[in-house]
C-alpha cells in the first residue's frame, strides 16, 4: 500500500502477520521500547508515544524498533498503534481518502449518527457537550480537548459521540447487523469482530478492538 510501511523488528513476526491480526493485540509487540528510558509499564507506552508529539506517520514507524515481549501470539500485548495500521488498511481497501470518510459513509451515515465526528475542533463546536474537569485542592478545573488525545490515535478510539448516536450503534449490534430494516453489515462479519481472539485472563477475552 502507498506510503504503509508498518515494519516489524522480527522478520518472523512481520512474515506471519495478516491483515486480521493486526487488531488483535496478540503480535507480542508493544510500542514502543521508549519505555525502558522512561521506566514506564508497558500499558502506558502507546499514550507517551503520542503525547510527546509523533504523528500517526512516525508511530507507524516506530513499530521496527520494538522488541516482541513474548512468542509471537501467545499473549495479550495491547497497542493502539497496530489499530492505526488498521484504519490504514481500510482506506486503502475501500479506495478512500482516509479511515474517517469511511466510517462517515458506511456507519455514521447508514445510522443517521449526526452528532459524531473525530477531531476536537468539532466536539468544541458543539453546542451540547460535555467538558471534562479535574478536581485540585482549590476546586474543579476545566480541563480542554486537544488534538493530541485521543484524536491523534485515529481508529484506536478518535470519535465523539453522545447518548442518542451510540444507541443506534447499540441497536445494529442488537439487529445482529440490521438497522431499521436495512443491513449495514452482514451478521456473519459482525460475529467475527466478536469472536474471542486472545485470552486476557480466566473467563475473559480479546476480540478485534
Amino acid at each position: 500500500m502507498d506510503g504503509l510501511d508498518p515494519r516489524l523488528a522480527t522478520a518472523f513476526i512481520a512474515a506471519a502477520h495478516r491483515y486480521r491480526r493486526v487488531v488483535l493485540v496478540r503480535a507480542s509487540i508493544i510500542a514502543v521500547e521508549l519505555a525502558l528510558a522512561l521506566y514506564l509499564d508497558h500499558w502506558a507506552v502507546w499514550i507517551v508515544v503520542g503525547l510527546l508529539g509523533f504523528d500517526m506517520d512516525q508511530m507507524i514507524h516506530s513499530l521496527r524498533n520494538v522488541t516482541p515481549v513474548s512468542s509471537f501470539r501467545s499473549t495479550f500485548a495491547y497497542t493502539n498503534i497496530t489499530h492505526m495500521v488498521a484504519q490504514e488498511i481500510v482506506a486503502d481497501v475501500m479506495g478512500a481518502e482516509d479511515w474517517e470518510s469511511v466510517v462517515e459513509a458506511e456507519i455514521f451515515a447508514p445510522l443517521a449518527m449526526t452528532s459524531s465526528s473525530f477531531t476536537a475542533a468539532a466536539i468544541e463546536a458543539e453546542a451540547n457537550a460535555s467538558r471534562g474537569h479535574l478536581w485540585t485542592p482549590q476546586g474543579a478545573v476545566e480541563v480542554p480537548f486537544n488534538e493530541i488525545f485521543p484524536y491523534g490515535f485515529g481508529g484506536a478510539g478518535a470519535i465523539n459521540s453522545n447518548i442518542e448516536d451510540m444507541s443506534r450503534w447499540v441497536r445494529l449490534q442488537l439487529g445482529e447487523g440490521t438497522f431499521e430494516g436495512h443491513e449495514i453489515v452482514t451478521a456473519a462479519n459482525l460475529d467475527v469482530t466478536r469472536t474471542p481472539r486472545v485470552a486476557i485472563a480466566p473467563n475473559v477475552a480479546y476480540a478485534m478492538g
